[in-house]
């Protein structure tokens, strides 16, 4: 575990332990991308909600602490927490923001390169950052082009 790392996870058990709670403790799982009704893709998770949610190109490094930046990579799409210690819920419909985030992907790429939108079919790494873990995992981005007759 980074100094970083730890250091936010040492801030989150006092947020925890007190009367306020900490909705982005613990780990995020089983991330999910999909089309929803409507056509648009969604991305699920079970789970700690997220501090940041990273779409990149398989080989980039994810941040390690909250001033980091992807590595490595292009990006695709960030969205980061603006609730400390709370984080976003899930799902999040691309690209629109939800309660309590904002669009970092231009931050993220100055620093790793512009991947552009995703496209149909492209192979992703999704990452789900929490205060005190993550999970990353390797999806198709869906379409309708690609959805069953």
């Amino acid at each position: 575990m980074s100094v970083a790392r730890t250091i936010i996870y040492s801030a989150c058990l006092l947020v925890c332990i007190s009367s306020q709670g900490c909705q982005a403790c613990g780990d995020p799982a089983n991330i999910e991308v999909f089309l929803d009704e409507q056509g648009a893709v969604t991305i699920d998770w079970q789970g700690a909600n997220a501090m940041g949610l990273y779409v990149v190109d398989g080989s980039a490094t994810l941040p390690d602490g909250p001033d980091g930046m992807v590595t490595g990579g292009a990006v695709h799409w960030v969205l980061e927490s603006t609730a400390f210690p709370n984080g976003f819920a899930p799902p999040v419909t691309y690209p629109d923001l939800v309660d309590d985030s904002q669009d970092a992907t231009a931050d993220h790429a100055a620093a790793a390169g512009d991947g552009g939108p995703p496209v149909c079919g492209g192979l992703y790494k999704i990452g789900i950052v929490s205060l005190t873990g993550d999970v990353q995992e390797m999806h198709e981005w869906p379409c309708e082009e690609m959805a069953a007759p």
